[in-house]
């Protein structure tokens, strides 16, 4: 199967406020985020993801490249009821 890659016309340019990764078991998975206008886009995945390394944050050099890879640090949070 072709990978398929997809945009949303509505986030662009949106300024995110928040982002939630919540791995529940093989049956969901949810990504939601949220942005400074109060809404959120919620996505809800079938297939069983795990994360195969920790999250990194980065910047960018002068030259375009990237570098000052740092480990992003999580938080537990309470579950979000809508």
């Amino acid at each position: 199967m072709k990978p398929k890659a997809v945009e949303y016309p509505e986030l662009v340019g949106k300024t995110i406020k928040q982002v939630r990764f919540t791995a529940g078991d093989s049956q969901w998975t949810t990504l939601v985020m949220e942005f400074d206008d109060k809404t959120r886009a919620s996505f809800h995945l079938t297939a069983d993801v795990h994360l195969a390394m920790a999250p990194e944050i980065s910047g960018t050099a002068k030259n375009g490249d990237i570098d000052n890879w740092t480990p992003m640090h999580t938080r537990r949070i309470m579950p979000h009821l809508s």
